[in-house]
């Protein structure tokens, strides 16, 4: 007798093959919709963190923190981690505590050595001895597998490809994190920003800090040299210059005559008619300047003169804060730069602002006010009595010092924002440090 497939559906054959089927295909939905989760949406362009595509088919999702020839360093959110690449988790865990404790032992031993250099200065001193305190307390007490990110190194041999994302993405993902939303690591960064917005969060002005959420790997000695240099120029008496071309002053100090009329005749464009009349008048601040226009370029890079004052006066660090003049535009753009010695006791640019403001903007107000300045009046009377610039040209003059001013504190406020952040704790956050 042949056998057939009872196709009734109340069978009592076919029932529990049905609740097997049914069972398995919703337990196949569970993991597609938990793969789709972890998944990220779309391009990887468009996401806020940084992509890492391994060897191996696997993807990562953090924000890369350095990038040498031998390996990438991303920081990752440790659930995440755990809980979509164990295998790359548990080795993690492996070195972490190691890593941990010999970061924390170079802590400990740097500042005592920092501390026996400048055992005269009571504030920094105190402020490294309550610094030391921390670094033991953590070597006591903190368990590297409670914090919430962690540092993972990625050897290049193991990495397919990387996609790094704009600044402005990264700190996207890194205030949704700081606001607990979900998915981060995969989720497109304009979904992140809408969600933000709904939770009335503005993302573009929030401070960012997870010093407290990461233990870091040791800091190499350039960035600790770098770290030195930013926490004494911001607990020590600092040294600050400020000027156009080759004529800088030291901040707190009133610049010289040749100072203030190269500033104000670049404006008009008459730096030139300026220079001759002194040269004829004999004036000394002028008389050199023709020797000093062969070796200008050479100063403008080396900073000579204040790298002589800085060695001195045994100071790590100094700013320079340039303004950069185009007589024919509006547009003033003030440079404010950070002079730092590395690792191996050399000067070098270590940090770069750039304020900005436009001319045609200022108020009348503020050149009124600007105008009321005893040397700024000075230089407008010696102008005068020369018969150098309109006083058309000596109004547009005024407007670019007010623009000056205005761009001059835009930079000014960049640079204390950068010191604060990377002088208030020894641990981080990581420093970005020039190339050798």
């Amino acid at each position: 007798m042949t056998k057939r497939f009872d196709t009734n559906r109340n069978s009592p054959l076919l029932r529990p093959r049905l609740v097997a089927w049914l069972t398995w295909l919703l337990l196949i939905g569970l993991e597609l919709n938990l793969e789709a989760q972890n998944r990220h949406k779309g391009a990887p362009t468009a996401l806020a963190t940084d992509v890492v595509f391994l060897e191996n088919k696997s993807t990562l999702y953090g924000i890369i923190d350095q990038v040498t020839q031998d390996e990438v360093t991303l920081v990752i959110e440790r659930a995440w981690l755990k809980a979509n690449h164990p295998d790359i988790y548990e080795r993690l865990a492996k070195t972490e505590g190691d890593t941990a404790e010999k970061a924390n032992a170079d802590l400990i031993r740097r500042i005592d050595q920092w501390i026996a250099e400048r055992k005269d200065e009571v504030d920094l001193k105190m402020f490294l001895e309550d610094e030391k305190k921390l670094a033991l307390q953590k070597g006591d007490s903190k368990d590297p597998h409670a914090v919430r990110f962690a540092f993972l190194k990625l050897p290049q041999t193991e990495i397919r490809r990387v996609v790094q994302q704009s600044p402005q993405q990264r700190k996207v993902a890194l205030v949704s994190w700081k606001h607990d939303l979900p998915n981060v690591a995969v989720r497109p960064a304009q979904d992140l920003v809408k969600e933000l917005e709904q939770k009335n969060i503005d993302w573009q002005n929030s401070k960012i800090d997870f010093s407290g959420d990461v233990i870091s790997p040791s800091q190499t000695d350039r960035e600790w040299a770098f770290r030195k240099a930013l926490v004494e120029f911001s607990m020590m008496p600092s040294l600050e210059f400020q000027g156009t071309g080759n004529s800088f002053f030291r901040r707190g100090e009133k610049p010289g005559m040749k100072a203030m009329m190269e500033m104000v005749m670049g404006q008009m464009g008459g730096v030139g008619s300026i220079q001759q009349i002194g040269e004829e008048l004999g004036l000394p601040e002028f008389t050199n300047r023709g020797k000093q226009n062969n070796v200008r370029s050479l100063a403008k890079d080396s900073w000579k003169k204040q790298i002589d004052i800085a060695e001195k006066e045994g100071l790590l660090c100094f700013s320079i804060t340039q303004l950069n003049q185009n007589p024919l535009s509006d547009r003033v753009e003030v440079q404010v730069m950070l002079i730092a010695k590395d690792e191996r006791g050399k000067w070098q640019k270590f940090k770069e602002f750039v304020g900005s403001a436009d001319a045609n903007k200022q108020s009348e107000a503020d050149v009124k006010a600007l105008l009321e300045d005893p040397q700024v009046k000075q230089v407008m009377g010696v102008a005068d009595a020369l018969g150098v610039g309109t006083s058309q040209q000596l109004k547009r003059a005024l407007r670019h010092g007010v623009a000056t001013q205005v761009a001059m504190q835009e930079g000014l406020n960049q640079l204390a924002i950068f010191v604060n952040d990377h002088s208030k704790g020894l641990a981080g956050p990581s420093i970005k440090t020039p190339s050798q």
